[in-house]
């Protein structure tokens, strides 16, 4: 395999470029164009109607939890949280090893923010928050990374000691597992995203789960520019609302999210078996008692065993047209948007960000497809000492 690498002059591994991600939404085509022809025929295109109520419904049968609200993406209900919450101009605990979005709805809410480090699930670090002193915070924010539960029980009993809200941000957690219950009832809330990376889609979306009615009230009345039936408005809020098309694809694919996760998770066993010989290379760990959903399936490499850089390896993986990316770098915390917005010293996560590569998983895969990914990133280790030559003299 390692003389036949494309960055060395061989042929790539697959013919067409294989994607990171793959909407699988295309299984439900029949279907779904029948929702649309129905949904038309309606002329109710709009607001919150019966294909919104009934994928709300669904998703909160799912999560086991007494409300979930269809927004029109994570970002926004996360903001919309925040605001039903009262935490605005106050300070926000949360991880930078996140996407950017994370750090969104605190910023629109004016919050500043305080960062917290991650442990090896790459989710915020439990022995850091039981430490922590909270004088000064007004929330925490969890972040299910890649799927992976982050230690709920303990922020929520950390955070239940100083009287803080909590907010999980569950983008990537749809049909993820703690310690036998589903993600989605934790905490005050918690905030799914439905985009098109996502296990289940609705194009674009989100959904915020919680167990708390008047909680669920409010951002039911934000997510609709703040407006009560009356047309009065108390609180400012934005049009943040799902429309019908959207939730009724959601909805046909909420059904098969167990099977997606089941799949993922066999996925990333085959990854872990055909890695873990190679030398340089770690993954996440995922917290005992927890199943992740496996949004993402990602490795860490140690430059000096595996004999080249994750960004090296990114490249070399690109030419045998092999799509990754670079989740999370760099982290929030070093974006220009947000350097001036927070403080934290947070070492692991500066040095995560730098080593993490993520590599192709979908709800459905061939064993071959991921079998030869897996012989490419051995083979580049293998060859680690010409790729480095080559690149450098590409770079002269």
């Amino acid at each position: 395999m390692s003389s036949k690498l494309a960055i060395l002059g061989g042929k790539p591994a697959f013919e067409t470029p294989y994607p990171i991600v793959n909407p699988s939404a295309d299984r439900y085509i029949e279907g779904y164009l029948d929702d649309v022809r129905k949904i038309l025929e309606s002329g109710r295109l709009s607001g919150v109607n019966v294909r919104v109520k009934d994928f709300e419904d669904a998703i909160a049968d799912y999560l086991h939890v007494a409300r979930a609200v269809a927004v029109a993406s994570n970002t926004a209900g996360m903001t919309l949280c925040l605001s039903a919450l009262g935490v605005k101009e106050k300070t926000v605990l949360l991880p930078s090893f996140t996407f950017s979005a994370t750090a969104l709805g605190p910023y629109w809410n004016g919050n500043s923010m305080r960062w917290i480090d991650i442990d090896d699930t790459l989710t915020l670090s439990e022995q850091q928050i039981r430490g922590m002193n909270l004088d000064g915070l007004d929330l925490l924010i969890g972040v299910h990374i890649f799927g992976n539960p982050c230690a709920c029980d303990t922020i929520a009993d950390v955070a239940g000691s100083g009287g803080l809200p909590v907010v999980f941000d569950a983008a990537h957690g749809l049909g993820s597992v703690c310690e036998g219950v589903k993600v989605g009832s934790f905490g005050d809330a918690e905030v799914f995203s439905l985009s098109s990376t996502k296990l289940v889609t609705s194009f674009e979306g989100g959904i915020v789960a919680t167990n708390d009615d008047e909680l669920a009230e409010k951002i039911t009345v934000l997510r609709n520019y703040g407006n009560l039936p009356d047309y009065s408005c108390e609180t400012p809020g934005m049009n943040a609302r799902m429309p019908e098309v959207s939730a009724a694809l959601g909805h046909r694919m909420l059904q098969d999210v167990d099977e997606f996760v089941r799949n993922r998770g066999d996925y990333g066993d085959i990854y872990q078996r055909k890695l873990q010989g190679v030398p340089g290379i770690s993954f996440q760990r995922i917290r005992d008692g927890c199943t992740s959903s496996r949004k993402d399936f990602a490795i860490l490499i140690s430059e000096e065993e595996f004999g080249m850089t994750r960004d090296v390896l990114s490249l070399a993986l690109e030419m045998e047209n092999i799509m990754t990316k670079k989740y999370f770098y760099p982290p929030v915390h070093e974006l220009e948007a947000f350097r001036a917005l927070g403080e934290g010293d947070v070492p692991l996560t500066e040095q995560v960000s730098r080593r993490i590569l993520c590599l192709p998983i979908h709800n459905f895969m061939l064993k071959e497809d991921i079998e030869s990914v897996c012989d490419c990133v051995g083979a580049c280790s293998e060859e680690s000492e010409r790729i480095v030559r080559r690149v450098q003299e590409e770079a002269r």
